[in-house]
């Protein structure tokens, strides 16, 4: 089953930092569609997600394109979002758009492939370029999204794409366009805005369709051996712990929001057919956060690569994307452990943009790379001590062909 459009909907608001009111479509929801969420604002401050602000919308993307922000958010939805309403609030004064794209016939656990980035940069021509992303899965969906600063601009969509909404708007000008996609269909296009120079930025999002999950993935791998890498960020403090789940983990404490330094994992050892064609990875980190002196909602954002033969790959990485982690707080230290959470990245339709082998995946320099980001959301300031851990870095293959059929590679329908 295809993955297929249904509707959107949304709402535009003033500079208020308190917020806009965002309306679901009034009805034609149904439980397992996805909905994605595309924000943007003309500030430069973030929007807020805390335990009460969008609690069931994970992130997928950011964009910034000269302080102005874009996001795009998922979910699937339940079936009772039909006509209710919600809050969408940013830290700073300032315009806002948000639209509601609603999609059938999708993976519910697995429902974005992947998402890629690109501009920023002084427009060429009066065009946009979308990336040419890596296509693994049949019966899919490529989102285009196309981003201005300026005002009141409007767009063509890329050819081959049919547009979904065009702002227009003062401030915060955007478009949403989608085409379906085959396996090796490219996503490439172009936006052409009525602005022709400045900056701008697009984003592709694959939607995989209902059947992604279906395909063959291997047993979740822990790494043999995990350290440290990159030359930024705050330094863990036992990075070589986080290989097993054995509850002996890499560290940082600070009291203030940060970029971690990299944990980089390795040793895997994965064993996948040799005919078989690698459509996708998935990432996983059992993590949690301590704020011991305090109740609030923390959450942690994940930048993700892949290590070949040891060496990072900058073709793609899940630049913040992906779930969002929050984990229990306790009264101090010794109160009590807060629980872990699983916060990672990757699935079927997802290969990092790389065009993967099962040689590639058996080399023991095969692995990922993560970094965590304590955002500055609204009370995260410094002087909160904060404690964040990290355990078992593990990773699983997903593949089609090569003995699919063999019940132990089969995931269970």
């Amino acid at each position: 089953m295809p993955a297929t459009y249904i509707t959107t909907r949304g709402s535009t608001g003033g500079t208020n930092s308190a917020g806009i009111t965002v309306s679901y479509p009034a009805s034609g929801i149904v439980a397992g569609d996805l909905l994605l969420l595309v924000v943007r604002n003309s500030g430069s401050g973030p929007i807020s997600r805390s335990n009460t602000d969008l609690p069931d919308w994970l992130m997928a993307c950011e964009v910034v394109v000269t302080s102005h922000h874009c996001y795009v958010l998922y979910k699937i939805a339940t079936g009772s979002e039909n006509g209710t309403t919600f809050t969408l609030k940013t830290q700073t004064n300032d315009e806002k758009d948000a639209r509601i794209v609603q999609y059938r016939g999708v993976d519910p656990n697995y429902p974005i492939g992947i998402v890629l980035n690109d501009g920023s940069s002084i427009m060429a021509g009066g065009q946009m370029p979308l990336s040419s992303a890596k296509v693994k899965l049949g019966d899919s969906i490529a989102v285009a999204i196309g981003i201005v600063p300026t005002n009141t601009t409007t767009f063509t969509p890329p050819s081959g794409y049919t547009e979904r909404y065009d702002s227009g708007g003062t401030y915060v000008a955007f478009s949403i366009a989608d085409k379906p996609v085959n396996a090796a269909d490219s996503t490439a296009g172009f936006f052409a805005p009525s602005v022709g120079s400045g900056r701008w930025a697009t984003m592709t999002v694959l939607i995989n369709p209902a059947n992604a999950s279906s395909n063959s993935v291997t047993a979740w791998v822990e790494a043999g051996t995990t350290a440290s890498f990159g030359s930024t960020g705050i330094v863990w403090s036992g990075a070589s712990n986080a290989a097993t789940s054995n509850d002996v983990r890499a560290s940082i404490a600070t009291n203030s929001h940060y970029d971690t330094r990299g944990i980089q994992s390795s040793n895997h050892g994965f064993s996948v057919p040799s005919g078989a064609t690698i459509i996708g990875v998935e990432t996983r980190i059992e993590a949690r956060i301590t704020t011991p002196t305090s109740s609030i909602i923390y959450q942690v954002h994940s930048t993700i690569w892949l290590f070949l033969a040891s060496v990072l790959s900058t073709v793609y990485s899940a630049g913040k994307y992906g779930p969002r982690f929050q984990s229990t707080r306790v009264a101090s230290p010794t109160a009590g452990s807060p629980a872990d959470s699983f916060v990672g990245w990757g699935g079927p339709g997802n290969t990092w943009d790389l065009n993967l082998t099962p040689a590639d995946v058996a080399d023991a320099g095969f692995g990922m790379g993560w970094v965590g980001t304590v955002p500055d959301f609204a009370g995260t300031g410094s002087g909160i001590p904060t404690v964040l851990e990290a355990d078992c870095l593990s990773m699983r293959v997903w593949y089609s062909g090569g003995g699919d059929n063999n019940p132990f590679f089969r995931r269970p329908l």
